[in-house]
């Protein structure tokens, strides 16, 4: 259990869920593996006991935990169940996805009209070439942030705000990453940091429709690349094949 850590307070339950989930993917917890018993697991977790049932009754319901005797043991895989994991989680990249462009890209053509010199400098400073995966998601969305109030539209500051967390939700699927290789993580994040130049080059020198363009590429990059890794650890052996139904009930 080294690798489970304390949630914060505004996660709970589900901060529970997605640490043991995100086990469960990357194969750190196999059918038969045997959970703590619920003292242990709010000790483990820092919470209190009413979060940790509330999170094994979630993960009991969609027949990833099974009770037997006074244990709690992994279950097999079964299709119905990751299924509608998978296909939920899908369904909300898109969706959070399909937002940020309809803000975002606007935002950014308003950040090339209207950044100021300290504005491109607050921007820079998310500019941090990284291959940690936890500095590399704190830039981005500092990066993003940024170029928000730069765009001096103090409405859609106040709702990007009010939205924020539910749009960069999305950071915690990059769990997925660990399945990847050394050298494709690392591409991934090249890209991620060589667009973000490309965005605040078009930001500095107030070239609107570069600016525009730059962030709709870099957003369809992200979103082709997060779903295109969710597709993939469809593809294998929980679902056997069932991915091209998935892709069809999310659109």
């Amino acid at each position: 259990m080294e690798d489970l850590r304390p949630i914060s307070k505004n996660s709970i339950s589900d901060g529970i869920v997605e640490q043991i989930m995100e086990g469960i993917r990357t194969g750190r917890f196999k059918p038969g593996d045997r959970l703590p018993c619920e003292r242990e697991l709010v000790k483990v977790f820092g919470v209190g006991r009413g979060a940790v049932r509330e999170a094994l009754k979630i993960l009991e319901a969609m027949c990833f935990i099974l009770r037997k005797h006074n244990s709690i043991i992994f279950s097999e895989p079964t299709g119905n169940g990751y299924f509608t994991v998978w296909l939920g989680m899908r369904a909300e990249v898109q969706e959070a996805f399909e937002t940020r462009k309809i803000m975002e890209i606007e935002l950014a053509g308003l950040a090339a009209e209207r950044a100021t010199a300290e504005d491109i400098k607050e921007i820079s400073k998310s500019l941090v070439e990284s291959y940690d995966l936890r500095q590399v998601t704190a830039c981005d969305i500092s990066f993003h942030q940024s170029l928000v109030k730069s765009a001096k539209n103090r409405v859609f500051s106040k709702v990007y705000k009010m939205i924020g967390e539910a749009l960069f939700e999305t950071h915690k699927y990059h769990s997925l990453l660990a399945g990847q290789s050394d050298g494709e993580r690392d591409e991934i994040m090249r890209k991620t940091f060589r667009s973000h130049q490309k965005i605040l080059k078009a930001i500095a020198l107030h070239d609107v429709r570069g600016a525009k363009k730059a962030m709709k590429e870099h957003l369809d990059y992200a979103e082709r690349n997060l779903l295109g890794r969710m597709r993939g650890d469809l593809s294998g052996s929980i679902l056997d094949g069932s991915v091209e139904s998935g892709k069809n009930r999310t659109r």
